[in-house]
């Protein structure tokens, strides 16, 4: 569903139309696009990964510079992996900014192989020594609906659980506590779909193991 469709499943859902003064259309597009956003924080779905295959974008280190600006868009780092000189992909380990410094006290430079998140910064050590390619892979945000016609990254089958955030924010805004306890408890079963369709495989992991390295 596009926006336009979207507020339509709001009011529904409200049980009352654009000509209610108390909810005009630009406050349910707002609305909206709040339930957009509370709902990308609950959970790394799986439309919000970037990137996605099989486009890889990759991130080229520069000599000498340790930090590297993140995309606009993104919500959290899942991984960040180097591609080496053989066209291997190796993942780097994760750190806080405090244990990366703790690690590489000095400016030694080499081939990454760790890196943190430091405000809106990509952080990797050892310091690179030249070009090397990352993939980074990350959380994105889902973008404000700003038009009619734009359409949420959320899979359409899922919709209908922002049309009930939405009126559970409307309802609480006036205090119809029974209506949007309703709402809360539609979402709470929404989530719970959506949370299962995030789970795409079934079966054990696998613990990773480097290299040279013992499973123990």
């Amino acid at each position: 569903m596009n926006r336009e469709q979207i507020r339509h499943g709001v009011y529904d859902r409200l049980g009352v139309d654009s000509s209610d003064a108390e909810l005009p259309t630009e406050v349910i597009d707002r609305l909206i696009n709040d339930a957009l956003h509370y709902i990308e924080v609950r959970e790394d779905w799986p439309w919000l990964q970037y990137p996605a295959a099989p486009s890889t974008p990759n991130v080229p280190t520069v000599a000498n510079q340790d930090t590297y600006a993140m995309p606009a868009d993104w919500l959290r780092v899942s991984e960040v992996v180097l591609i080496d000189a053989g066209g291997n992909k190796q993942p780097l380990d994760m750190y806080s900014p405090r244990e990366l410094d703790d690690r590489w006290p000095s400016s030694e430079t080499g081939m990454p192989q760790e890196w943190a998140i430091y405000g809106d910064q990509l952080m990797v050590r050892p310091v690179p020594d030249g070009v090397y390619q990352l993939i980074v892979r990350y959380i994105r945000r889902e973008p404000d609906l700003l038009d009619d016609a734009q359409v949420p990254l959320m899979p359409n089958s899922f919709h209908a659980a922002i049309c009930e955030i939405a009126a559970w924010m409307a309802f609480r805004r006036s205090s119809q506590d029974e209506r949007a306890t309703d709402c809360w408890e539609a979402w709470q079963q929404w989530e719970a779909q959506m949370v299962g369709h995030r789970r795409r495989f079934r079966g054990p992991s696998r613990v990773r193991v480097r290299p040279g390295g013992y499973p123990g």
